[in-house]
């Protein structure tokens, strides 16, 4: 069983990947971010990546993300490039946790609707949250600014719920907004 969870940033893709597991301690959570980070390490990506961005994200040989972020957020084409750069290896890695879990896993991932492993879901979620939630919960979580939250966010993509099996408006517990 493949289950795929998304939703834009800050929406409650980790917390309902996590009630799932409560659930079903046999499925294993594949969280796309943190294997976009493990990527941003591999000897063979760095080049690449300084080929498009240069030295200035280089902190101690390693790419700094945040530095990255900065540069890759403001501009499209950039973006689009660190996308085509991580991507191929993200989906080997992603296609390898699939294969050694046969028992189930959870696919989360904001972009999860552009990726091949979309169709492949058995079961499809949808989490959504007001802008301001979302921003919040970012900004608290990441240590972001609201500049910095809007910078990531402009390049997210629009989600049609009639596409989901289950839509979770998650706003709950109710903060501050």
């Amino acid at each position: 069983m493949i289950i795929g969870i998304t939703g834009a940033s800050g929406s409650g893709k980790n917390r309902v990947a996590e009630l799932l597991m409560q659930v079903n301690p046999s499925l294993r959570h594949i969280d796309v971010d943190l294997i976009s980070h493990h990527v941003l390490t591999l000897p063979q990506v760095i080049p690449e990546i300084v080929e498009v961005y240069g030295n200035v994200i280089l902190v101690d040989d390693k790419i700094d993300r945040k530095i990255l972020a900065s540069l890759a957020f403001n501009n499209r084409d950039k973006y689009d490039q660190l996308n085509s750069i991580t991507w191929k290896y993200m989906v080997g890695m992603i296609d390898l946790k699939i294969a050694q879990n046969p028992q189930g896993v959870i696919i989360n991932h904001a972009l999860l609707p552009r990726m091949k492993h979309f169709d492949m879901c058995n079961l499809k979620i949808l989490t959504r949250v007001p802008y301001k939630k979302r921003l919040l919960r970012a900004m608290k979580r990441d240590g972001i600014t609201k500049e910095q939250f809007d910078e990531r966010n402009q390049f997210s993509i629009e989600y049609w719920p009639p596409n989901y099996d289950i839509v979770i408006d998650n706003t709950y517990p109710k903060e501050e907004l």
